[in-house]
């Protein structure tokens, strides 16, 4: 079976369901997306080294982020490669088209009995900045920490939150001396906002951005 053949199957059956739910599929990957405010829900398939060796990716984005790679990197979410409830394993021997749709329809069990109720756990960024603080490696997404606090008015926490991560940034010997300069830019303009519709301006800019790259995906 092909990833194209495999995107034609579990669209019509994850759209059928999830409809409802107003989530949208991309154009060429299985993935499908809900946008609310400033939060991205992402329900995905990915395929293993075998297309019959399924998983199911259930994450949350933050698309005023423009650090974030919102299809393919996330800080709050989970990859299943079987059904935590039943214990089904997703594998289909033959990756014949009756035992892949029977592994997508109970991924969308799964969805329906519990993947929605995570994805509607983060809701604000009150919810979504105490769930990114509990992932290990706080300096990989220091900016989500930085936006969330000046999203809730807690400004001089984002100044500080962005001063460790500028020090980080300017330590670090493995980036593409571009990619950083970009970055330290980034940090500096959320960190030199004088207020609040500084702050939203800014946001809005970048998710702007962010909506853009999701119309073309």
């Amino acid at each position: 079976m092909t990833k194209t053949k495999l995107k034609k199957i579990s669209d019509k059956l994850f759209l059928k369901e999830l409809s409802g739910e107003s989530f949208l599929a991309t154009k060429k990957e299985i993935v499908y997306y809900q946008i609310t405010g400033d939060f991205l829900k992402v329900i995905s398939v990915s395929s293993g080294r075998s297309i019959g060796t399924l998983y199911l990716n259930i994450y949350t984005n933050l698309i005023t982020d423009p650090w974030c790679k919102i299809f393919s990197d996330y800080t709050i979410g989970n990859r299943f490669e079987y059904n935590p409830i039943t214990k089904n394993k997703w594998i289909s021997e033959n990756a014949e088209v009756n035992e892949v749709e029977d592994i997508l329809k109970d991924m969308l069990s799964y969805i329906k009995v519990q993947g929605l109720n995570k994805l509607n756990e983060i809701h604000d960024y009150q919810a979504y900045f105490v769930e990114s603080y509990s992932v290990v490696n706080p300096k990989l997404f220091q900016l989500d920490l930085a936006i969330s606090m000046c999203k809730l008015g807690k400004f001089d926490k984002a100044f500080w939150i962005c001063d460790d991560l500028l020090n980080y940034l300017k330590s670090d010997t493995f980036l593409d001396s571009s990619k950083k300069e970009g970055m330290i830019k980034n940090v500096l303009g959320l960190q030199n906002a004088a207020d609040k519709n500084d702050v939203d301006k800014l946001l809005n800019e970048w998710k702007n951005q962010s909506l853009e790259y999701i119309s073309k995906f």
